[in-house]
């Protein structure tokens, strides 16, 4: 289990500026599922205090990946919105699509993507911080 806990560590570090990294969170996120998934199988076998750290990794793998999800999301909704606004210029104006819908869709996006990186700033500094792998292997041992 250590050399999980040590690469959600590393990868952990590598994020600086949760509002634009996009692809560290995303190293984080898939470094860290190897992680949550042996925390999930060893759960039944130890503590409360186990329980609790496991629920602290699995809470944070999830705000990953829905933070993943709507990078994704907010990527394909743009090339989408650039495609249309190519198109607009070809036609008459009557026959233009509309893209505001596509910009209140990213803004509310971009939006839930900040709460959820402030919610995540947390466990982010917690798996930065060496105390992350005593904290676990304290439960264990």
């Amino acid at each position: 289990m250590v050399p999980l806990l040590r690469r959600v560590t590393a990868c952990a570090t590598a994020v600086n500026d949760m509002t634009r990294c996009t692809e560290e969170l995303h190293r984080l996120r898939v470094a860290a599922k190897p992680l949550r998934y042996t925390l999930e199988l060893l759960a039944p076998l130890y503590d409360r205090a186990f329980r609790m750290q496991y629920e602290r990794v699995r809470a944070a793998v999830q705000q990953l990946g829905d933070v993943h999800d709507l990078d994704v999301m907010v990527a394909a909704v743009r090339t989408q919105r650039a495609e249309l606004r190519l198109y607009n210029r070809t036609v008459p104006e009557t026959r233009r699509i509309p893209t505001a819908t596509l910009d209140r869709l990213v803004t509310d996006a971009r939006q839930r993507r900040s709460t959820l990186v402030t919610g995540l700033a947390e466990s982010i500094a917690w798996w930065q911080n060496e105390t992350f792998v005593r904290d676990i292997l304290d439960t264990v041992c």
